[in-house]
């Protein structure tokens, strides 16, 4: 089931690349790429730009497209989005699951583990306001999951009329936390679409939702049941906790300090996303330009409260010619800058692949270098440079997944994929609604445990008849693939194959 092709060491490269691109998707290809030797690059085949997803205002979502290793003409497409809302779907694709992982020295190294190894991948940057996408009104940063769920919708099919020559493919939607919003609206928007007669049609075959966002009372649960399993309180807090908020999340000023002591228990120096695994010890840039504005600000300066002055001193760092300075500097008890040379704590995944915490703090200052924004099409501008206000949408997301589950016209692959290391949208909150569905559980494959490629638990799966499926990752995060890059191909391989 599980080919070795895609788990070795190195990628595979010596896939037949496609020859029937549209004008207009040529005219996206990436001919090169700043921090990537050229001998690297021509493994790779890529494009980038924009669709436009509301002519009327320019509204459009740019999007980053690696074509597969295996075999293009037939391997899957599917659309990555980060959650949030309003992160990025490019830090998905450099501190997750995508070919390259960013370096300090703003060069790229190869992530073996990509899934670019089974299937077309294409990130997405949504909705307009995040990262390079845009739109010539500002009021489409106001936003919400219906308008987020639309304009991916129309993404899907602009690109489909860019990429004219994946129209037959199989098409996943993938996401991770907040995706626990985006891809249940997306998957009703596709179904409804296609129901419509929407052109181009979408060959739509499923859902891979890693830690999904569901409800407030599932995921406060998922938090606090993770704290007291791993034993990050003690007894006593942990008890106050069960007794005060029933379990999971209750409204009473006894349950909100209940919470709050638990949180203060377990400190600030972990990282809840992944609290097995070290912390990123070095401030991002946004962090020193935020402090030293913020010291200037206290401080009485009153030109630093002017429009704007905060975007000039980005700027400056921007143009500071010391790359070190992204990193390196700290902010005394004085408010004073000055060099620390703090380096990150480096590690070593179970796969044998370094772990580096302070990743997205590298894949800013790559991103905001002017040679790569042109390589890649980008309107210049900071990035992320997120703008966007995000309205509440519907509260619980089970009632929209039953409703695909009911209406799909054909059974889709619905898969939630949760890392046990999380307690941002911890395993149990998502073990808590799931369970509490009311379907009928494949007595072949409840709780069962699946075995990695190095003979390891990977983690357990458990399937649902006619309903969802469950995998969970062992010692994975909340963003899966960055702690566990080999096992989160394996899971999104062996779904794809229609085992998970």
């Amino acid at each position: 089931m599980l080919s070795s092709l895609c788990f070795c060491a190195g990628v595979i490269v010596a896939h037949a690349r496609r020859d029937d691109y549209t004008a207009a998707a040529l005219s996206d290809e990436i001919t090169s790429l700043p921090g990537l030797d050229s001998n690297t690059f021509k493994d790779y085949r890529m494009f980038s730009g924009y669709v436009d997803v509301f002519p009327a205002h320019n509204r459009s979502l740019f999007y980053w497209f690696i074509e597969s290793l295996n075999t293009p003409t037939s391997d899957p497409v599917a659309v990555w989005t980060n959650g949030g809302p309003g992160s990025s779907g490019l830090l998905g694709m450099f501190t997750e699951h995508g070919p390259f992982r960013p370096l300090s020295n703003l060069t790229l190294r190869v992530q073996p583990w990509s899934w670019v190894n089974v299937a077309n991948m294409i990130y997405i940057e949504c909705p307009a306001g995040v990262g390079f996408s845009f739109s010539d009104d500002a009021a489409d940063y106001t936003t919400d999951d219906n308008k987020t769920a639309v304009d991916n919708y129309h993404f899907i099919q602009g690109w489909l009329e860019k990429f004219a020559n994946y129209k037959s493919n199989d098409f996943y939607i993938t996401s991770e936390s907040y995706g626990g919003h985006y891809m249940p609206t997306l998957a009703q928007q596709i179904i409804l679409g296609n129901k419509a007669g929407g052109d181009p049609q979408i060959n739509f075959k499923g859902v891979f939702d890693g830690n999904p966002y569901t409800n407030r009372d599932e995921n406060q649960r998922g938090e606090f049941e993770t704290y007291g399993g791993h034993q990050m309180v003690s007894r006593p807090t942990y008890a106050a906790w069960t007794s005060e908020c029933a379990d999971g999340n209750a409204s009473t000023s006894a349950c909100t300090a209940a919470r709050n002591a638990m949180r203060d228990e377990v400190g600030n120096n972990i990282d809840p996303y992944a609290i097995d695994w070290p912390v990123c010890t070095q401030k991002s840039r946004d962090d020193e330009v935020f402090l030293l504005y913020r010291h200037l600000r206290d401080q009485g300066i009153d030109d630093v409260r002017a429009p704007g002055v905060y975007g000039r001193m980005m700027d400056y760092f921007d143009r500071f010619p010391d790359r070190e300075w992204y990193n390196d500097v700290d902010v005394d008890s004085e408010g004073v800058a000055t060099k620390v040379g703090a380096d990150a704590k480096i590690i070593v995944t179970t796969d044998g692949f370094p772990y580096d915490p302070c990743e997205s703090n590298y894949l800013t200052a790559f991103l905001n270098e002017g040679a790569v924004q042109t390589a890649i099409h980008a309107k210049a501008k900071r990035w992320p440079g997120t703008q966007i206000h995000y309205e509440g949408g519907l509260p619980d997301m089970t009632v929209l997944w039953q409703w695909i589950i009911e209406n799909a016209p054909e059974p889709l692959k619905l898969t939630i994929v949760s890392g046990d290391d999380d307690t941002v949208c911890g395993l149990a909150g998502t073990q808590s609604w799931m369970w509490n569905m009311g379907w009928t559980v494949d007595a072949q494959t409840e709780w069962k445990v699946w075995t990695d490629t190095n003979g390891q638990t990977g983690g357990y799966l458990t399937k649902w008849k006619g309903a969802m499926n469950l995998v969970t990752v062992h010692s994975a995060g909340h963003l899966i693939p960055e702690t566990q890059p080999s096992r989160s191909l394996q899971t999104f391989t062996r779904y794809l194959a229609g085992e998970f």
